[in-house]
């Protein structure tokens, strides 16, 4: 009896000391992680309703590799959608990426479109990068979910008003670029630096121009962006017209652009110093030729830079607002 008691007691002993061995190596393999995330292209503020984009950057500045990293959100809805550098996200019902492996030195940038709250004063999220691969949603007791202390949360706030900018961008539904497709001799394309927020482009025969007597070139383009919204930045819109309907020596000097606004109102857009972007919020365009004819339409003409010479005219138009854009000559 007193030498099986000995036996139990030994064997407890060995079992902790078993146990303090176990914990002394997972203490020692808990270190958090050197790393730091900022968000930028942060909107201040945004209409509630409306679609936000954020733009988010995870770097190991540590000299060990991350073998694991994750990312989560606290919003209780899902995001409208997310493009990470390296690996895939899942949008519902909450937002939860795994990014994969993160080396020492190497930064992960996330991108991601939330569709705002209908009401409320503010727009609060908390972008959560972890090595557990836990998410919000796993959080008990309002306490958040843990990794050895593994967490880097970078929490951001946008303001919800009767603003419609959103940190300098929109979003284009479909990818960076929407075309028309009408067979016809005009194509139009609407580029964008993301998806997320609704474009449609209607091109409408017929019909004229209502900035002065210029002749119409081209179809009357309808542009609605984000249902009326007015952008603090440009969209691109390229309109391609092919050159054989226009007058043989038109010359890129009288072309002109007039916009026809949702309010009934209408301008002639001024023409762009270059091929870019205009400082401030004054819509311009930029006309071009594009591709060149194999030889002059006739044996003894000579190239002179004017449409019988090229293959489209091409207008680049650089704008804020919605309403219809139609070319003109003359």
């Amino acid at each position: 009896m007193f030498r099986q008691r000995i036996f139990r007691l030994g064997t407890v002993g060995a079992s902790a000391m078993l146990a303090l061995m176990l914990l002394g190596v997972g203490g020692a393999t808990a270190s958090t992680p050197l790393w730091t995330s900022t968000a930028s292209s942060v909107p201040g503020s945004v209409s509630p309703g409306n679609y936000a984009f954020y733009h988010v950057t995870v770097t190991n500045n540590g000299t060990s590799n991350i073998s694991q990293l994750f990312l989560a959100d606290n919003v209780s809805f899902a995001a409208f959608s997310a493009s990470p550098s390296a690996g895939s996200c899942v949008l519902s019902p909450v937002l939860s990426c795994t990014l994969g492996a993160l080396n020492a030195g190497k930064s992960d940038t996330i991108d991601v479109v939330y569709k705002t709250p209908a009401s409320g004063t503010s727009f609060d999220i908390d972008f959560q990068f972890n090595t557990s691969g836990s998410t919000f949603s796993d959080q008990k007791h309002g306490k958040k979910p843990t990794s050895h202390g593994d967490n880097l949360d970078t929490p951001v706030s946008t303001v919800l008003d009767s603003s419609v900018d959103f940190a300098g961008g929109y979003v284009v539904f479909g990818g960076t670029s929407f075309s028309t497709a009408t067979g016809d001799v005009q194509t139009t394309t609407v580029n964008a630096p993301g998806t997320g927020i609704p474009v449609t482009v209607t091109e409408t025969s017929g019909g004229s121009s209502q900035c002065g007597s210029g002749t119409p070139a081209g179809q009357l383009v309808t542009l609605n962006v984000n249902g009326g919204a007015k952008f603090s930045s440009d969209f691109l819109t390229t309109i391609t017209i092919e050159a054989s309907s226009l007058p043989d020596e038109l010359e890129l000097a009288d072309v002109s652009l007039c916009h026809q606004y949702d309010d009934g109102t209408s301008a002639l857009l001024p023409v762009c110093p270059t091929d870019a972007a205009p400082a401030g919020q004054s819509a311009c365009f930029y006309p071009k030729w594009s591709g060149t004819r194999a030889e002059p339409k006739h044996p003894k003409e000579s190239a002179d830079n004017d449409a019988d010479d090229h293959l489209f005219l091409v207008l680049d138009v650089f704008d804020f607002q919605n309403g219809g854009v139609r070319g003109q000559y003359g």
